[in-house]
C-alpha cells in the first residue's frame, strides 16, 4: 500500500486544495459555484484569525483528499464545529481515507469541546449511506430542521430599504432617535419639526447637501457618511452636535465651524481634504481625516498663548500628503496618531510631539527607514506603549536610552576613546609632550561646575595671587572673542578649521561642546606645566571632566557650586550672551551681552591655596570635608537633557528662559555625580551669601 498520511493544511498546500475543491465542485453538478482561487484560500485559512481550517490526506507527496470545517456557536450548548466538505479523489478511493479524514474531524471536535459536529449532504450523494452508518442523525427528517440562506444579493435588497419621501415621520413630535441609513433620501426637511431629536443616523442615502433641514435644538448625533456631500457650510448652525460623521462624502474644504462648541468626535474620513483649518480652536477629542489628500494643517489668527486642539487625545491621518508634524507642537493632550503612509522623510519631526502620546504608527513613511528608527523614536516619545501596531518592549527602551541618553560617564568613556584613537592614529612626536615612564606629570587642578558659577574668575584669582606656583592651562575654543578681559585670558579663540584639524591631530585631552560652540584643552598646556615646574588649574563642564579624568593620571577635581539658587540665576542673567547661531533679530538682543567685573568675594569655602599647592607638590591626596549643607532643596530632575538647538525659538524672552532653567535644572547633575560617586572630587567649594551687584 502506498504511503498515506492525515495531516493539517499549510500555505504551500492551497494550489492542490483549490483544485480538489473545482473537482468536488464538478461532481455536485455545479462546476461554476467555487468564486475563490488559492491566494484567497491562503488569505482567509492562516494568520490571526483564520476563517477555516482543513485536514488534508497526503499519499506519495500527493494531496487526493481534503476536509474542511470551522467552528460556530449554540446559544443552547455553546462551541460547536461545522465540517462544511469532505472530499477524496476518486482515483484513491476505497483506501479508507473518507473515513480517516471524517475521524480526523471528530477528534478535533472533541479535542476542543465541541458540543457537536453539523455538516449538510445532498440528498441523492450516496455519501449519506457512509454517515449513517457512523451514528449521524437527519435532523432534517427527525427534527424538521430546513438550511436556508441568502445571497449577496438578496443582503443589498434587504439593507436598502429605499424610502425617499418622510414627510409622515413629522407626526411623531417626540421622536428623539432615528436610524434611517440605506436609503434613497435627498431631502430631510421634514425632520425639523421634531425638536426633541437626539440621534439621527442617515447614512448611505443621496443627500447633497442639508441646508434645508434646520437642526432640532438638542441634536447631538449626527451620521452623513457615504453620501455625496459636497460641501460643510450648510451645517454652521448644528451647534449642539457632539458626534458628526461626514465619512465617504466628497468634501473638498473645511469651512468656519465656530458654533461648534461641544463638538467632541468628527469624522472627515475618505473625502478630498487637502487642508485642514478651522479646527484648532474646537474641544474635538477624536479627528478622523483618514484617506484624504491633507498636506497642511493651517491656523488663522492664532493667539500664541494659547495651544491649538486643546482636548485631542486621537488623531486618526493614515493615506496622506502630511511631510511635516510642526503643526501638533502646542497639542499636549494627544495620545494616539496614526500617520501611516504620509510623506514623512524627516524623522526628527517627531521631536514635535509634546503630549504624552500612548500609540504612534508611522509604517510606510520614508522615515522609517533610517537607521536606529525605532530607538529615535522611544527617546524622543518616552511615553510610548505602542509603536507601528506592535507593543514597546523593555529592550527596546533600554536600547533607546543608552543610544541616545546615556548616561554621562558612559559618554565621558566614548568621547576619552575616541581621542585616544585619534592620538594613536597619528605619528607620534618626539618632543616635550612625551613623559618618560620615571617621570611625574605635571598635577591640575580642574575647577567643575554648571555654567555661571564663575569658576573661570576662581581660577584666574588663584592664579593671579599665587603666579609662581601656578599657572592658568587656557582651552582652545571656536567661540566668538568678546570684549571681557577676564575671558579673553581664559581662552585662546580659533576658527573651526583650526580646532578640527588640532582635533584629527589628537592634540586635546578633552573635546566638549557648549551651545555650539567647541572646547578643547590643549597638550601644549601641559607640557608648559612641565618646563615652569607649576600646577596648572584650568575649568570645565561634567563631560570634559571626566574624559581628563580617565586620560591624565595627576588630576585633581573641585566642584564649584552655588547653595543660593536665585544668585546662580543672576550670574547666568549677568553671563548670558546669544551667540552666532541666532541668525535673525539681532536688533532685539537687548541686556544680552552684560559685561560685568567677576567677583568672588562671596566665595566661603575657599581653597587654601598654599596648603593645596604643598600637598600636590607632595603628591598627597587633597580630601577636605566641607562642613556646608550643600543641598537646600529636592530638585526635580534626574537627567537633564540639554537641548542647544535655539533656533526653535522666535521669541528672545522665551530663549533667554528656557536657558536659565536648562543651566539651573543642571545643577542636579552635578550633584548626582558628587553623591553618587564618593571621592570624585577632591574638595567642594560652595558660594553662600546672598549676591550682591559689583
Amino acid at each position: 500500500m502506498d504511503k498515506l498520511e492525515i495531516r493539517k493544511l499549510q500555505r504551500e498546500d492551497c494550489v492542490a486544495l483549490r483544485n480538489l475543491v473545482q473537482e468536488l465542485a464538478d461532481f455536485e453538478e455545479m462546476p461554476d459555484g467555487p468564486k475563490l482561487d488559492a491566494e484567497d484560500l491562503e488569505k482567509n485559512g492562516f494568520g490571526e484569525q483564520p476563517l477555516f481550517h482543513s485536514f488534508v490526506a497526503e499519499v506519495e507527496n500527493q494531496i487526493v483528499g481534503y476536509a474542511i470545517y470551522y467552528y460556530t456557536f449554540s446559544t443552547w450548548r455553546g462551541k460547536s464545529m461545522f465540517l462544511d466538505e469532505l472530499y477524496v479523489k476518486p482515483s484513491h478511493r476505497k483506501m479508507h481515507i473518507g473515513s480517516l479524514l471524517f475521524d480526523a474531524v471528530a477528534k478535533e471536535a472533541s479535542k476542543n469541546s465541541c458540543c457537536r459536529l453539523d455538516f449538510i449532504v445532498l440528498d441523492w450523494n450516496p455519501a449519506a449511506e457512509f454517515y449513517k452508518r457512523r451514528g449521524v442523525i437527519d435532523i432534517t427528517e427527525k427534527e424538521k430542521w430546513h438550511y436556508y440562506r441568502i445571497e449577496a444579493d438578496g443582503l443589498q435588497k434587504l439593507i436598502e430599504k429605499n424610502l425617499t419621501d418622510i414627510h409622515l415621520l413629522q407626526k411623531y413630535h417626540y421622536l428623539q432617535y432615528i436610524d434611517l441609513s440605506h436609503n434613497n433620501l435627498s431631502d430631510l426637511s421634514s425632520l425639523s419639526r421634531l425638536p426633541y431629536l437626539l440621534y439621527l443616523n442617515v447614512s448611505h442615502n443621496k443627500l447633497k447637501d442639508i441646508s434645508n433641514f434646520a437642526p432640532p435644538r438638542y441634536l447631538t448625533y449626527l451620521n452623513l457618511s457615504h453620501n455625496i456631500i459636497t460641501s460643510m457650510k450648510s451645517l454652521e448652525n448644528f451647534w449642539s452636535i457632539v458626534n458628526l460623521d461626514l465619512s465617504y462624502n466628497f468634501i473638498k474644504k473645511i469651512p468656519r465651524l465656530h458654533n461648534f462648541r461641544y463638538l467632541k468626535y468628527l469624522n472627515l474620513s475618505h473625502n478630498f481634504i487637502e487642508y485642514v483649518q478651522h479646527l484648532e480652536h474646537l474641544n474635538i477629542q477624536e479627528l478622523n481625516l483618514n484617506f484624504n489628500c491633507v498636506k497642511k494643517f493651517i491656523f488663522i489668527n492664532l493667539n500664541k498663548k494659547n495651544s491649538v486642539f486643546v482636548n485631542l487625545r486621537t488623531l486618526l491621518m493614515c493615506h496622506n500628503n502630511i511631510s511635516s508634524l510642526k503643526f501638533l507642537r502646542d497639542v499636549h493632550c494627544l495620545r494616539l496618531i496614526d500617520l501611516k503612509d504620509n510623506a514623512i522623510e524627516d524623522l526628527m519631526e517627531v521631536f514635535h510631539l509634546d503630549s504624552l502620546i500612548y500609540e504612534i504608527d508611522l509604517r510606510n513613511n520614508p522615515c522609517t527607514k533610517w537607521p536606529n528608527y525605532k530607538e529615535i523614536v522611544l527617546f524622543s516619545i518616552p511615553s510610548a506603549v505602542f509603536v507601528d501596531g506592535s507593543e514597546v518592549t523593555e529592550s527596546e527602551m533600554v536600547s533607546a536610552t543608552i543610544t541616545f541618553n546615556p548616561p554621562i560617564n558612559l559618554l565621558a568613556s566614548r568621547g576619552a576613546t575616541q581621542l585616544t584613537l585619534l592620538e594613536q592614529l597619528n605619528v607620534p612626536k618626539i618632543d616635550d609632550s612625551m613623559t618618560s615612564y620615571d617621570e611625574n606629570s605635571p598635577p591640575l587642578i580642574i575647577l567643575s561646575g554648571p555654567l555661571a558659577v564663575k569658576k573661570l574668575a576662581l581660577g584666574r584669582h588663584l592664579f593671579l595671587k599665587n603666579s609662581d606656583k601656578i599657572k592658568y592651562c587656557r582651552s582652545h575654543t571656536t567661540r566668538k572673542n568678546f570684549t571681557n578681559n577676564i575671558e579673553n585670558d581664559g581662552f585662546y579663540f580659533v576658527n573651526h578649521e583650526e580646532f578640527h584639524e588640532m582635533a584629527r591631530n589628537g592634540e586635546f585631552l578633552t573635546i566638549e561642546e557648549i551651545l555650539g560652540d567647541s572646547y578643547g584643552l590643549h597638550v601644549s598646556e601641559l607640557v608648559k606645566l612641565k618646563k615652569e615646574k607649576k600646577i596648572g588649574i584650568t575649568q570645565l563642564d561634567l563631560l570634559a571632566t571626566i574624559q581628563i579624568k580617565i586620560r591624565y593620571p595627576q588630576v585633581k577635581l573641585i566642584l564649584v557650586f552655588t547653595k543660593n539658587e536665585e544668585m546662580h540665576r543672576q550670574w547666568i542673567e549677568d553671563k548670558l550672551r546669544i551667540f552666532r547661531w541666532i541668525k535673525n533679530s539681532s536688533k532685539n538682543l537687548w541686556a544680552l551681552s552684560i559685561h560685568r567685573e567677576y567677583n568672588i568675594n562671596n566665595v566661603d569655602s575657599m581653597i587654601d591655596s598654599e596648603e593645596m599647592i604643598n600637598n600636590m607638590n607632595s603628591h598627597e591626596n587633597a580630601q577636605k570635608k566641607v562642613s556646608q549643607e550643600i543641598i537646600s532643596e529636592k530638585f526635580e530632575a534626574d537627567n537633564i537633557l540639554f537641548d542647544t538647538s535655539f533656533q526653535k525659538y522666535e521669541n528672545i524672552n522665551k530663549l533667554k528662559n528656557e536657558y536659565i532653567e536648562s543651566i539651573l535644572k543642571s545643577r542636579q547633575v552635578y550633584l548626582n555625580q558628587h553623591l553618587n560617586n564618593p571621592g570624585f572630587y577632591s574638595l567642594v567649594v560652595v558660594y553662600q551669601n546672598k549676591f550682591e551687584n559689583d
